[in-house]
Formats: structure tokens, C-alpha cells, sequence
């Protein structure tokens, strides 16, 4: 490219239609095969010390183990993602009965219930969700979902997470971030800084609970080879790997230079 001119940031490939299509072709390179070790690892962080049921809000969840997880320790979980796919795979690979509804004063959006009433996955545009549906959120286990927006659509995403935000939610929040060989951050993906987090977050108190390199998770905690090559190639193609030649597009290697993010919000 040309000094001075950007990759156009294709927002068509953060479309409903796109991670549709995506889950039906069985790419989801952003799925875990194990419950995620950061919400293992800072769960105590996002408890009270009653050991009382509490709400959980994950958002763009996928077929996360997570919710399962969650759910077996007591707490209620709602879920909601685009792909009607991602919640019958996660109720049928979980073994888990539940029920199927319309929810009338949303458009297009679906309600898949368990039958012990503990988990909650609303298939639908997550911006038609309404805060009379979903109430408010003890907790929100928000895993790259800013990741996944389209950079026109970051600053909305987040001010309808705090409609569903009350004094004292934490939210455990995870992102990553992409730089190039010369340690430049790459501007075609939508990533968040830290100081983008507090910003938009202003209504949290911040805390950074640390950073890891996406190298030394992908194979161990949640990709297999065909994962890590889907999701890979994703990334590429969102950092303008197009730009290259046909044959290389499909082995640029971003996790070398992949960085995720880990953060503790908390409403004050």
C-alpha cells in the first residue's frame, strides 16, 4: 500500500450473516474445547464469600463450556450469540434437555432454555437485546467479544453491556491485541488498548490482571490444528493479509505476535 493510505477495516466479515455462515461451515476458531483458564483462574475474584447463586452474563458466548461449568456450580447463566448452530451443539454436546421459544418483544430472537431453568441462551442480534429481557448482571465473563465488533459498533456494544450492569458487577474481560514484526499494533483489527478499556469502561473501576502471549495458549488450552488454523486465518484476513500474495495470505502466523489482555471491571 501506498504511505499515508489504510486497509479498508471490512466490516461484512463481523456480520450476523458472516458468523452464521462460519458456525454452519463448522469454523469457530474462537472456541475453547476446555472451560477457559482465566475464568478458572480468577472465578474466586468474581464470587462473593456466601457461596450464593448469582447471575452471569456472557455475551457472544458461542457453545462455551463455560456456561456449563458455571451452572453446575449453582449460578444462573445467560448466553447469547447470532448462530442458532452454537446453541443446539452446545445443549446436545452438553447432554443437557432444554426448551426452544420465541421471544416476542425481541425481533428474530430465539430462547433456548434448559429444563432445570439454569441456563438461558438467547439466539438473536445481540443489539436488539433489551435490559426488560435480560435485567441486570451480578457478573459478565465478556471473552473477546469487543474483538468481534466491528470497529463502528465498539462504543455501542459496550454502552448497552453497562444498561445491564448494576453498583458492584464485576466483569472479567478479555482481549487481544496484534502487532507486526517491527512491534507497530495493527490498526485494521478491532482491538482495545488499555487506556481505550478505561475510557469506555469510565463507569468501572480498572484493574489489569495481566497478560499472556496467545502462542503459549492456543494448542494447550483451546485450539486443535484445525482451530488455530481457522482462527489464524481470520485474524490474517482482518490485518489485510490480502495485501500479500495469494499463496502466503493463509500462513501468516498471528499468534507469534498476539497479545491478549485480561481486566477486572468493577461498577462502582
Amino acid at each position: 500500500m501506498a504511505e499515508g493510505e489504510s486497509h479498508q477495516h471490512d466490516e461484512s466479515m463481523y456480520s450476523i450473516e458472516s458468523w452464521t455462515k462460519g458456525w454452519d461451515e463448522g469454523q469457530w476458531g474462537f472456541h475453547c474445547n476446555v472451560i477457559n483458564d482465566l475464568l478458572i483462574k480468577y472465578y474466586e475474584r468474581l464470587v462473593d464469600d456466601s457461596g450464593s447463586q448469582m447471575r452471569f452474563f456472557l455475551p457472544l458466548c458461542g457453545k462455551s463450556l463455560d456456561m456449563k461449568w458455571l451452572a453446575d456450580k449453582g449460578h444462573r447463566v445467560v448466553g447469547i450469540d447470532c448462530a442458532p448452530r452454537a446453541a443446539v451443539d452446545f445443549f446436545a454436546e452438553n447432554q443437557i434437555e432444554y426448551t426452544e421459544s420465541e421471544i416476542s418483544n425481541i425481533e428474530n430472537c430465539t430462547l433456548y432454555k434448559s429444563k432445570d431453568g439454569k441456563i438461558e441462551f438467547y439466539v438473536c442480534d445481540y443489539f436488539a437485546l433489551t435490559k426488560d429481557v435480560l435485567k441486570e448482571f451480578d457478573v459478565i465473563w465478556d471473552r473477546g467479544s469487543l474483538n468481534a465488533m466491528p470497529k463502528s459498533k465498539v462504543s455501542d456494544y459496550v454502552e448497552l453491556i453497562k444498561q445491564f450492569m448494576k453498583p458492584g458487577t464485576k466483569v472479567l474481560l478479555d482481549l487481544f491485541e496484534v502487532y507486526d514484526d517491527n512491534g507497530e499494533i495493527l490498526k485494521d483489527i478491532t482491538h482495545l488498548l488499555e487506556a481505550d478499556v478505561r475510557r469506555l469502561y469510565d463507569n468501572c473501576q480498572c484493574e489489569v490482571l495481566g497478560t499472556y502471549k496467545y502462542a503459549d495458549i492456543a494448542k494447550d488450552m483451546c485450539m486443535d490444528e484445525g482451530q488455530e488454523e481457522s482462527f489464524n486465518k481470520s485474524v490474517a484476513d482482518q490485518a489485510g493479509s490480502e495485501d500479500q500474495s495469494e499463496n502466503d495470505s493463509s500462513e501468516v502466523d498471528v499468534f507469534k505476535n498476539m497479545i491478549g489482555r485480561t481486566y477486572l471491571l468493577t461498577v462502582k
